[in-house]
Order: structure tokens, then sequence, then C-alpha cells
């Protein structure tokens, strides 16, 4: 049967306080409760650019996020909100496509002012383009676990001769050593995203198409079954007219965990307050609608 915890609100002046919410058991669902506490769109103080001055070599791409930080100290991702510009176009373009805004393109060596604008403020980094190859590749995490019905999203890291290091996920070619235990995709936007098929192991491996360089894990599926889900952040506050992103975490009978906010389904309790996406690539993302309490469930489907 599936469970669900109540939160209880108590009021007082113009902010809500919140009492603490457990999660639900055997795999059903679990909840937490967002409020808000303005009626006012907050003022826009700063913007906050990341990663914060990095080099890649020639050849590879760099992911920007652009943070909005607000008058009342909240913040919010604005990455898909800001225009976004480079000061030397010819060392890396930066696009303000949907999908693939803050993404800058490596073009020739140097450095390039990155800038994030919004309503006249702006927030900058400076991207260096180095010559630097290719050395090795680390994927994470390493020799890791899964219940059988569920992903898990691996990462590749490069490193690099001038000792950085460069995030390579979406750009290397990812395969599964016994596809009938496991599958890994290099679709675009699910990179490195492992699918459990049977019970086994398998290798995983990275590699880089350019230099045939690869780094190799092991994926271990497992028996395990859910036993609970976990909602972050707890009892979070935010003002109207901004956004919470929740992350639902499955705790399973092994005592692994696995990010399943993709997976479950989501559900708010007022609607009227913040309702919360379902929809592909933003689920579990609340949106305030008015002010008030709203209680957020994530329930797994199976």
């Amino acid at each position: 049967m599936k469970t669900k915890w109540n939160c209880i609100c108590t009021c007082l002046s113009m902010i809500l306080f919140l009492a603490g919410c457990g999660g639900g058991g055997g795999g059903g669902g679990t909840s937490s409760t967002v409020a808000q506490e303005s009626t006012t769109t907050p003022t826009l103080t700063s913007i906050e650019v990341t990663q914060t001055n990095p080099s890649i070599a020639l050849g590879y791409d760099q992911k920007f996020i652009a943070t909005g930080i607000y008058l009342d100290n909240t913040k919010q991702d604005i990455t898909t909100s800001v225009y976004w510009s480079s000061s030397q176009s010819d060392i890396a373009t930066i696009s303000n496509a949907a999908g693939t805004n803050g993404i800058a393109t490596a073009r020739n060596t140097g450095s390039t002012i990155i800038t994030a604008t919004f309503e006249n403020i702006t927030g900058t980094t400076t991207l260096t383009v180095t010559p630097a190859v290719l050395e090795s590749i680390s994927i994470i995490p390493t020799n890791s676990n899964i219940a059988l019905g569920t992903t898990k999203q691996l990462a590749a890291t490069g490193t690099f001769s001038d000792t950085t290091t460069q995030n390579l996920t979406a750009f290397v070619t990812w395969s599964s050593s016994a596809t009938g235990t496991a599958t890994i995709s290099n679709a675009s936007g699910s990179n490195g995203l492992a699918t459990s098929v049977a019970v086994g192991a398998t290798s995983i491996t990275a590699t880089d198409p350019t230099s045939g360089i690869y780094g190799t894990t092991v994926l271990n599926v497992t028996a395990a079954t859910l036993a609970s889900i976990d909602i972050t952040p707890t009892n979070p506050s935010i003002a109207n007219g901004l956004t919470e992103q929740f992350t639902a975490t499955g705790i399973y009978t092994d005592r692994t965990t696995q990010d399943l906010t993709a997976f479950v389904t989501w559900s708010s309790s007022a609607t009227g307050t913040a309702t919360i996406s379902n929809a592909s690539g933003s689920n579990g993302l609340a949106t305030s609608v008015a002010v008030g309490a709203t209680t957020i469930t994530a329930t797994d489907p199976t």
C-alpha cells in the first residue's frame, strides 16, 4: 500500500513555518511542502555565472549556468532566460538556442569573456581555450550498483595534458559489454544514462572518438527493491513568481540509493498555490502561482 505522510503548517506574520515531513515506505510516495512568502515579483540584483573562469581544450564545449540573485536573498537558475554573449567569437561562441542555452564552443586558442545579461544586469566569467590534448578518461560513479528496473547516470571526465579536466559525457561514445544486463545511451540529452535489463554485471566504456582514448567501470544490476522515497529540499520557502527544483531519491533494500526524479509521478495538493512538472526535462520543477502552502508528492508508479 502506498502511503503519504502529512505536513502541518503554522502561519505567523507573513512567513509560513513548516513542520517536518517523513518519507513513505514500501515504494510509496513521500511528500514535502513548499511555502511562498511574498506576493510581489522579487527584484533581481545580480547574476552569477558558473563555471568560474574555466579552461577547456580546443575542440570541446563548456556548459555555463546563470544564477539570478534577488533582493530577498533568494537564488534562481535563469540560464534559459538570460542573453549569452562572447567578447571574442573567434575564440569561442555561446548558444542562446533552446536546449543548448549557455553552451560555449571552442573555436581557437585564447581567452574570451562570457556574459549573461537580463534586464540590464550582467554577470561575467572568462573562458580560456588551450591547445591541451586528452590523456585519460575516468567514469563516475566507479563500480556502482543499481536495482533492476532503474537507471543510473554515468559521467565521463577527461584529463588533459595541461592537468585540467573536462566533462566529456556528451562527447564520448558509450558502450556496454553485456547489453543483456544493461544498455547505455548515446542519444543527445541522455548521454551516459545506463538502463538495467537483467541482474548481473557489465563493463561500461566511454571512448573519445577522436583519439581512441577510453575509460571503463563496472555496473552491477541487483535484485533490490524500492523501500522508500526522500524528497529534497525539505520544506522550502520560495518567493511568489519563482520556481523550485525538487529531487526524488529512492532508497532500496540493499541500502543503495537512486535518483528517481525523472521516473516518479509528481503532484501538488494545491495547484492554485504551486504546480509541479512531470514533463521530460523539467520533472520535479515546481512553479509558484499564489501565496500559500502545498504538499508536493513523489509517487513510484509501479
